[in-house]
């Protein structure tokens, strides 16, 4: 028999287990996915430092610049926080910039999740044009205008992921122009991104909770029925069979 306590503990459980299991079918967060300018934890980096999550993979020819992105601000742009900052190739960045192209390239990982479930959502604004954002050397179509250092442009990816590591990069073209001393460019992303662990262990678990539960309601529900009136019938057999009158 069932007790009260025993039954609700069993609920309890049941329920925590159909909660991871509705989760995953609607998806995780993707980790080691992060906009710009912001620790592990989603904490503003310190301006002048270095944002761990982006790599300057190229740069204009002769520029000088290495992998490093720094966290930047200009009284043009929109201004920093609070969920992400300014990245560029140098720190002061209001200095002569060269001409060019800038790849900006982050990384994650979707190990044990389904590629093809994956989706991400953001938001972009670049100094001078937002050229492109390729999902694993794959254009997805975005863009961010000239011009537009206080407006965000959102994009939207849902496709061209693969299991394992994959690369985002962010193209963008800084333009001549400004001054003779000042040609700053930069990049400012916010983004977060889903996917749906594989195999979903937790779904099968939830099934399971849920026939569990079932199971425990039937035995709780027949402890509760009077069985002081039985009836008795020949099995052909020495004895009898009692079976339960059910009213």
């Amino acid at each position: 028999m069932f007790s009260s306590l025993m039954f609700r503990r069993l609920f309890h459980g049941c329920f925590v287990c159909l909660a991871f299991a509705y989760g995953q079918v609607h998806g995780d967060t993707i980790p080691g996915l992060h906009g710009t300018g912001v620790a592990n934890n989603g904490s503003l980096l310190v301006e002048g430092s270095v944002d761990q999550h982006y790599t300057l993979l190229s740069s204009p020819s002769g520029s000088g610049y290495g992998a490093n992105c720094f966290i930047v601000s200009c009284t043009a742009w929109l201004a920093n926080g609070p969920s992400s900052q300014w990245i560029g190739p140098q720190s002061p960045i209001e200095a002569l910039c060269p001409v060019g192209t800038y790849d900006y390239r982050t990384t994650f990982n979707l190990t044990g999740y389904d590629a093809a479930t994956a989706v991400i959502n953001g938001s972009w604004i670049t100094d001078n044009i937002g050229e492109e954002i390729l999902i694993n050397g794959v254009d997805t179509g975005s863009y961010h205008p000239d011009e537009q250092f206080t407006t965000a442009s959102p994009f939207t990816i849902t496709s061209g992921f693969v299991p394992g590591l994959n690369t985002l990069d962010f193209i963008v073209c800084n333009a001549a122009g400004g001054s003779s001393t000042s040609n700053p460019t930069a990049l400012r992303v916010e983004m977060s991104g889903t996917a749906t662990p594989e195999p979903s262990t937790l779904v099968l678990l939830g099934i399971g909770a849920i026939s569990l539960l079932a199971y425990a309601w039937r035995r709780t529900i027949g402890s509760a029925v009077d069985c002081g009136t039985r009836s008795t019938f020949s099995t052909g057999k020495t004895g009898s069979f009692h079976s339960p009158s059910f009213q």
